[in-house]
């Protein structure tokens, strides 16, 4: 009987100790209601929300511009938003981690659809052509009554594209619009001319939009004299530079003149250093 009992008390302490294995092994959870809007209607800002987790004492916001890193927030316990300043057209997403005080991982959550940041500029020309680039172009002007259609003609890195608009129904003056589906990086150039079909139109310009890079954040230059430096540490190389204004992302391009000859360019960098050996 002894010798039962005590299988009994065995087997419960066993029963217990898988018990308090399974309570601490809970998984991460989540931040809900991660959200990325626009400030207000007239705001140039973005505002990334979500809801309170339970016991977090800090939040760290990772922000992402078109699925690249763009920026990384730290807001403490009481908090349940950050503000953020885009840099050119494109669609801006988020991600929310809740830490514990010792530094733990509480939860994450995330906004994967994101907010659509548009830039809008002016075209030269006598419609008053605007475009507004985001994840496409829109292309906007004023109707001109002498005309029944009108062909857009959009000029890429590597192609021209013809697209026609019917403006038969339109009255003078009304606001008309077409949407430009290539990837708003590849378009160099956006040319209006009355038209009768997408072969079919005048050699007169009516708007014309050239992308200076700015709008869409895929402008391409070499920094120079902008604060480069480079420190050496043993065996590898430092270099760092200021940060220019509407970049996207830097590269760098290096060789080792005792070695080789060939340059090496690096990876995309987001931030204002590189390191190499």
């Amino acid at each position: 009987m002894t010798k039962r009992i005590l299988a009994v008390i065995l087997a419960l302490v066993v029963g217990l100790s898988c018990l308090s294995v399974v309570s601490f092994a809970s998984g991460i959870g989540s931040v809900n209601n991660v959200k990325v809007n626009k400030t207000s209607d007239s705001a140039s800002t973005l505002t990334v929300s979500w809801g309170t987790v339970e016991g977090a004492a800090s939040y760290s916001v990772k922000v992402l511009k078109d699925e690249a890193p763009f920026t990384t927030k730290t807001a403490n316990a009481s908090a349940t938003s950050v503000v953020v300043t885009p840099n050119g057209a494109g669609t801006y997403t988020a991600e929310v981690t809740a830490y514990a005080s010792n530094g733990s991982t509480l939860a994450v959550g995330k906004d994967s659809a994101g907010y659509v940041w548009q830039v809008t500029s002016s075209g030269s020309g006598s419609i008053n052509m605007q475009v507004s680039v985001g994840s496409n172009i829109t292309v906007s002007w004023k109707h001109n009554g002498a005309y029944n259609g009108y062909v857009i003609e959009v000029t890429t890195k590597d192609r021209v594209i013809n697209l026609f608009k019917d403006a038969d129904s339109a009255q003078d003056g009304d606001t008309v619009t077409a949407i430009v589906s290539a990837t708003p990086s590849n378009v160099t150039k956006i040319t209006i001319y009355p038209g009768f079909s997408p072969s079919n139109h005048t050699s007169q310009v009516l708007g014309t939009w050239t992308n200076s890079g700015s709008s869409t954040g895929g402008q391409t230059g070499t920094v120079t004299g902008n604060g480069i430096s480079a420190t050496i540490y043993g065996s590898y190389v430092v270099v760092s530079w200021n940060a220019v204004p509407n970049a996207r992302y830097y590269q760098v391009i290096y060789r080792n003149s005792t070695s080789s000859n060939n340059y090496v360019t690096s990876q995309s960098i987001y931030g204002t250093s590189y390191q190499f050996r």
